[in-house]
């Protein structure tokens, strides 16, 4: 039902409701449609999120009793705010939920993979840095071997000098 209006009078409360109809088989073409898209975006997201609830993979593999319940429980197990759980909750036409879970689901599927793709370039610039951290001290480490055999050659070379000079 839908709440129309609702008016205080003396020490009680009036309202006035609609009564929604909301189709409970999955028979018909549009809901299996909308059944399909949920399902579908909800796999790419499971794909993304490896540690996403296994509630929703589960829900992947069900054969979903009514439309309604379906909605449900792929808003029950998919991680919201709780003011978009709220306004998810707040919605009463299914087709409105069922665009508002799509929605969702394709958000936190991008979020996901620019937080992916922002943790790899991380990790790159990370290994790319241990690298050159690497090479800098083999560096290090050759010029200071060199560096005592070229202090060495020097010293020689420079006694030759002397010696000449003594001629």
């Amino acid at each position: 039902a839908y709440l129309r209006e609702l008016s205080s009078e003396g020490n009680y409360l009036q309202a006035q409701i609609e009564i929604i109809m909301i189709p409970e088989k999955t028979e018909d073409i549009k809901v299996k449609a909308e059944i399909r898209a949920i399902k579908e975006v909800l796999s790419i997201y499971l794909e993304e999120n490896t540690k996403a609830s296994k509630d929703l993979g589960r829900l992947l593999e069900s054969e979903e009793e009514g439309y309604s319940d379906f909605l449900d429980m792929v808003g029950s197990n998919f991680p919201m705010s709780p003011d978009v759980r709220r306004r998810f909750l707040e919605m009463v036409l299914p087709e409105e939920r069922c665009q508002f879970l799509v929605q969702l689901i394709l958000d936190e599927t991008a979020v996901s993979q620019m937080k992916r793709s922002f943790h790899e370039k991380v990790r790159q610039r990370i290994d790319k840095n241990q690298k050159e951290y690497i090479l800098r001290e083999q560096m290090k480490l050759i010029q200071e071997e060199l560096g005592d055999q070229v202090s060495s050659l020097n010293e020689a070379e420079r006694y030759m000098g002397m010696l000449g000079d003594l001629k």
